[in-house]
Order: C-alpha cells, then structure tokens, then sequence
C-alpha cells in the first residue's frame, strides 16, 4: 500500500511539473506577443523565467517534506544525493534569481567585480554575460558577483543617439513634445537615465519640424526606435 501511495503522489507531481512547464510556455508564446505595451512586455519576459524558478523550487520543497513524513531515511538519502550532484547548478540557480529579483533588468548597464569589467550583455539563469572592452564575451557565475559587484548606469560615452525630424501642426507643440515623450517613455531599448531632447529646426504659418534625439545603449535598437516614433499617430 505504501508503495501505491508513493507511486500515486509521484504522478501528482509529474503532474504539477507538465501544468507549471505548460502554463509557462502558454504565457511566454501564447499571451506575451498580445502584450503591446513595450516596456510591460519586457519586463514579464526578464521577470518571468525567475517566477518559474522560484515556483519549481517551492514545488521541490513540498516534496521534499512530503516525502520525509512518509519515509524520512529514503527522503533524506535522495535529496543529499540530488544536493550533491545538482549542487553547483542549484546554487547559480538561487543566486541568479535571487539576483535578477534585486537587481532588475540591469542588461546594458557597467558591472564591475574583482577582476572583470565590462557591459551586462544578458542575464541568464546561472550566469552574466559580460562584454570586455577588450570585446571578449565572457560567462560569469552569479556566485561570484552576488554581494561583490559595483553596477553604474551606462556613461555618456558608450551610448548611442538616435536622431529624427518629425513634424507637427503649430500651435500643437506642447501636446506633440508630451506625447512623444509619452511614447519614448514605452521604449524599452531607450535609456531613461538622459532626458529626450526637443529642438525646433525649421517652421512655417502651419507646421514645424522638431529634431528629436533619445539615446540608447547599443545601435542594433536604433532602427526599432525610429520605427516607434515614426509610426507614431499624433
């Protein structure tokens, strides 16, 4: 009996792991893409992979203590040798989630620690990826950052400005100006730490042109954000 009923909560469990990998996949490639709201859109796509972490290892714990008031000498024996074999990915794991949970998406910004420097490429579940300014990509342990690691937003220097001309009706400049700040602010790819800047480049009795520039931390995103902003319908 004692074996049917182990056997009967081992299914419920594959069962939770089929719902929570499911309903992941459902949310990331079903519901995402409906989520226009760009800046909403990239934060449930960085947040999300850390909601699935946390609820795999709370999943983990229910088993584990399941289990220990069934047969506590089995439970302890399979989770110090799932400790031990796992061990080193768990941890990058916990402190990666742990990490991306305090820290934010901090993608694109400086990172400093002991010996490497460079700009946060991706943040992935066990490791940072970090470009040099030698150009090396390199692949750092979150263990080795966590509680030792100095993050500056993106100087001057290393951001890149994109320019356009749009157009709008006199006596609608204010409205146009705060609109399209309101569109820049939806802008994922564009560093919020350096204001817009609005300038006025040419007018006649019923329109002007107004240079834009915003800034970013890499040109790849120029193109996307030029598309926002052109595509915007005053």
């Amino acid at each position: 009996m004692g074996i049917l009923v182990l056997q009967s909560y081992f299914i419920g469990v594959v069962f939770k792991i089929t719902i929570i990998y499911c309903s992941y996949w459902a949310i990331m490639k079903v519901l995402l893409p409906f989520v226009k709201n760009d800046l909403w859109h990239d934060r449930l796509e960085f947040y999300l992979p850390a909601v699935r972490n946390v609820v795999f290892f709370l999943l983990f714990l229910e088993v584990v203590l399941n289990l220990g008031t069934k047969s506590p000498f089995l439970t302890l024996g399979v989770t110090t040798g799932l400790v031990i074999i796992s061990w080193g990915y768990v941890k990058e794991l916990f402190q990666g989630t742990v990490f991306k949970f305090q820290r934010g998406n901090i993608a694109g910004q400086r990172l400093k620690v002991k010996e490497f420097a460079g700009k946060i490429l991706a943040l992935n579940n066990t490791k940072l990826e970090l470009e040099t300014e030698k150009g090396e990509i390199l692949q750092i342990p979150y263990s080795q950052i966590v509680g030792d690691v100095e993050i500056k937003p993106t100087s001057a220097k290393y951001l890149r400005s994109c320019v356009l001309i749009l157009k709008t009706s006199q006596g609608e400049y204010a409205e146009f100006e705060k609109k399209i700040k309101a569109v820049i602010a939806r802008i994922p790819f564009v560093v919020d730490s350096v204001k817009p800047k609005f300038e006025i480049v040419s007018q006649t009795s019923t329109e002007l042109e107004c240079k834009v520039v915003v800034f970013t931390n890499d040109e790849k995103f120029i193109p996307q954000i030029k598309s926002k902003l052109l595509n915007y319908k005053g």
